[in-house]
């Protein structure tokens, strides 16, 4: 018999393998209900799961007890809380925002009558950290690497977060925080073209005018019109948006993973930025369409992970003094 740690991105179980070292599923179901296998955290572009042979999982390169392994939950989500629900309103509890205004002699101000979109998110690559990503334009831009500023979700609680990766050509910026944000984080989900998504955010033209006056969400929805980014990341989809969704989170309708951030809207007469698959002909029979152009949030994981890793290989390889 064998220990092997086990996580869904919240907390950590031990688990004992049989004797013939093949962890029985029903014994991951008893800690992770939805769960259907592991994941090796590799940190690869693709996972790694392990095999199943009757009823058990079995790791052909033999369990490490110094790896925390990942829950692995198909194609699905792991929000139980989210999935009976016919409507949108069940995305609200990861729509968080700053009020970041401006950077004055290195503090940072706050203007409560700002609320910039911004969501939490949870990836195997890093186990038992907490993210949130938002976009680098408008006053996001004043932030640096590791400047610390607050953000907020829907009932007004605060929670201390620090920059750790901005990206101004792809806009996005991520934010970590030392506490749990939400009881089951979304988590990244691949860009399907044809699906359906929600985008939620808060309309410009309805920002709060007073201290801690809660304005409602407002929502979005559409399809994912290519898959083929352009030529700075973005992914095109046809819900269009109005000004101060910035940062918002898009969710797939079909299994509720976050797919990215709302970035920017226009047209689809934007031909240079477009998606280079439209003819002439198409492009002046839809200039008129309104579309949402967001960042995908498994491309911005793989850049965050490039860099931390990055950064903790040099610091390894640097003298000590």
């Amino acid at each position: 018999m064998q220990k092997v740690k086990v996580t869904d991105g919240n907390e950590v179980l031990s688990m004992y393998t049989d004797t013939d070292y093949g962890l029985s599923v029903e014994t991951l179901k008893s800690g992770f209900p939805n769960a259907l296998n592991l994941i090796v955290p590799d940190h690869e572009s693709e996972k790694t799961i392990m095999s199943v042979r009757n009823g058990k999982l079995y790791n052909p390169a033999g369990w490490n007890p110094e790896i925390i392994y990942s829950a692995y939950y198909g194609s699905k989500v792991p929000i139980s809380d989210v999935r009976g629900s016919d409507n949108l309103m069940k995305f609200e509890q990861y729509l968080f925002y700053t009020r970041v205004f401006v950077k004055s002699n290195g503090l940072i101000e706050e203007d409560v009558s700002l609320k910039y979109a911004c969501v939490p998110f949870y990836t195997s690559m890093f186990p038992r950290r907490y993210f949130v990503i938002s976009t680098r334009h408008g006053s996001h831009e004043c932030l640096e690497i590791g400047d610390e500023i607050k953000i907020y979700n829907q009932a007004h609680e605060s929670y201390d977060v620090k920059v750790v990766y901005s990206n101004d050509v792809s806009d996005f910026i991520v934010f970590e925080s030392g506490t749990k944000l939400c009881e089951r984080a979304p988590i990244p989900g691949p860009i399907n073209r044809g699906s359906r998504y929600a985008m939620l955010g808060f309309a410009e033209m309805k920002q709060c005018k007073e201290e801690d006056e809660h304005i409602s969400p407002c929502y979005a929805t559409g399809v994912v019109m290519s898959s083929q980014p352009n030529t700075i990341g973005h992914i095109c989809g046809s819900s269009g948006g109005v000004p101060g969704m910035s940062g918002g989170p898009l969710f797939d309708l079909s299994d509720n993973s976050l797919i990215g951030i709302c970035c920017s809207t226009d047209d689809l007469d934007d031909r240079e930025t477009s998606f280079g698959k439209f003819t002439s002909d198409m492009i002046t029979y839809c200039k008129e369409v309104n579309i949402v152009r967001f960042m995908p949030l498994e491309t911005a994981v793989h850049f965050l992970y490039s860099a931390i890793n990055t950064k903790t290989k040099l610091k390894r390889r640097l003298p000590e003094e």
